[in-house]
């Protein structure tokens, strides 16, 4: 009777680990969804900080970097330190550009690993703080849904297996077997 009733304590445990991993992997598609609309706000205000860069190049008749390297190669350390601020603008929107591009041209099946190696800590930090749940309608929710619900059976098979759930009390509660 005991050793019934762990089997289901087991069992009911395999399904929690299954719900809840999918519970989260649900989420991915949203919280992808929200961070790309959060990194488009980001790299449209990086774009007009661009954009002013270049106007104030072309006012003084100079390719942008010719006019960046007046200012880093500037004897007066106030207008180096603005070079070096000027070209980390530059290079921000650049990379917030490529990674969007790469984000958003991804496949449903490629794009959570995608995400992974673009994300900025920043943004996915911003983005979970203010992060709305939403119902997963669509099919990459789904899918990841499953994918994540699964991984999550493996991971509660995997901690079963090096010790860290106690299963083993099944044996222990075990009645002896009559001999003979």
């Amino acid at each position: 009777m005991v050793q019934a009733f762990l089997k289901r304590i087991n069992a009911i445990a395999a399904v929690t680990a299954f719900a809840l991993a999918a519970l989260v992997g649900s989420q991915i598609s949203e919280f992808m969804q929200q961070y790309t609309q959060n990194m488009a706000g980001r790299l449209a205000e990086a774009q007009l900080a661009v954009d002013g860069i270049i106007h104030r190049a072309d006012s003084a008749d100079m390719p942008v970097y010719e006019y960046l390297d007046e200012f880093t190669s500037a004897k007066n350390p106030v207008f180096q330190q603005e070079g070096v601020a000027l070209r980390a603008t530059i290079d921000r929107a650049s990379g917030l550009q490529e990674a969007y591009r790469a984000i958003t041209n991804a496949g449903m099946l490629e794009k959570p690993f995608i995400f992974a190696l673009h994300v900025n800590g920043t943004i996915a930090g911003d983005v979970f703080r203010h992060f709305k749940p939403a119902v997963p309608v669509d099919t990459a929710s789904l899918l990841y849904a499953a994918t994540t619900g699964l991984f999550g059976v493996v991971l509660y098979e995997l901690a079963k297996l090096l010790g860290l759930v106690p299963v083993r009390m099944v044996r222990r509660f075990r009645r002896p077997r009559p001999k003979g």
